[in-house]
This record gives structure tokens, C-alpha cells and sequence, in this order.
């Protein structure tokens, strides 16, 4: 998963690459905590330690937005659009999950 010289590089199409992105920033999240919380390193080196770690975040977090963009939404790829049938007839959802028309009363 990391070379010798700490450069995260990892296939990043699909669920696969998405849940490999999302590990290595959660683990980079760690790494940047515990450096933060050292009391034993100089200031300016953790600094620049930790400054290097957030880069690496950020750049896994936009590319984590950049497979988002292009992967479809789960379960959405066989969805016909619902918003209008060809024929303008308004049909009852067939998600049993649906609410219509009505809010549902939250209070107890």
C-alpha cells in the first residue's frame, strides 16, 4: 500500500479503489494524531511532519471526490428516470419505503 517513501498509490477505479482511498485517509488521519500528540519530537519538526500528512489528506480526500463524481450512485444504474411517465399518467411509487404526500409524525 505505501512505497518506502511514504507516496500512497493505489488503483482507484471502483468500490475497491474507493474503500482503498477512504482507508489510506483514515490511516493518515491516525498517523497525523499520534504526531500531533508526540511530546518527545521538536515542534518544528512535527510540524512539518504533520503539514506533510494533512497534503497527503487532502489530496487522497480530492481524489476520493473525483471517483465519487464519476461512479454511479449505487443501485441507480438500471433507474429510468420517474420524474414524468411518457404517457403523463402519475402512478403510486413501487418503493414500499415511500412516503406520500404526507409528513410522518415524529412526536411521541
Amino acid at each position: 500500500m505505501t512505497s518506502i517513501n511514504g507516496d500512497y498509490t493505489q488503483q482507484t477505479n471502483g468500490s475497491d479503489g474507493l474503500a482503498s482511498l477512504q482507508n489510506q485517509i483514515a490511516n493518515l488521519q491516525r498517523q497525523c494524531a499520534d504526531w500531533q500528540s508526540c511530546v518527545t519530537t521538536p515542534a518544528n519538526e512535527k510540524e512539518k511532519i504533520v503539514s506533510s500528512l494533512s497534503e497527503k489528506i487532502q489530496t487522497l480526500q480530492h481524489k476520493v471526490e473525483q471517483v465519487q463524481q464519476v461512479q454511479p450512485v449505487a443501485g441507480s444504474s438500471n433507474l429510468k428516470n420517474e420524474t414524468a411517465p411518457a404517457d403523463g399518467v402519475n402512478r403510486p411509487s413501487t418503493d414500499p419505503f415511500a412516503v406520500s404526500g404526507s409528513v410522518l409524525n415524529t412526536s411521541v
